[in-house]
């Protein structure tokens, strides 16, 4: 709503919707699959992804779509 709102300030209604839909589509996190670094663990130290996440990468390497229904149950599952 933040960047709706400064859009909408500087014009119209569509002006509003523009300036949303352009930080979204040039997000990082939309743009990029990114994972979320675990608290307590400190810039550049390694860490285990989470199972959903590590699904999510392994589908899109060799899928190049988002995991199925059963990649994702076998890793919320931790298998």
């Amino acid at each position: 709503m933040e960047f709706y709102d400064r859009g909408r300030k500087n014009g119209d209604f569509e002006s509003g919707i523009r300036s949303a839909l352009e930080a979204i589509l040039v997000s990082p996190n939309f743009v990029f699959r990114l994972e979320q670094r675990p608290a307590g663990v400190k810039h550049g130290q390694v860490f285990r992804i989470a199972d959903v996440d590590l699904a999510s990468r392994l589908s899109y390497f060799l899928w190049n779509t988002f995991p199925d229904d059963e990649l994702l149950k076998v890793a919320q599952q931790g298998q």
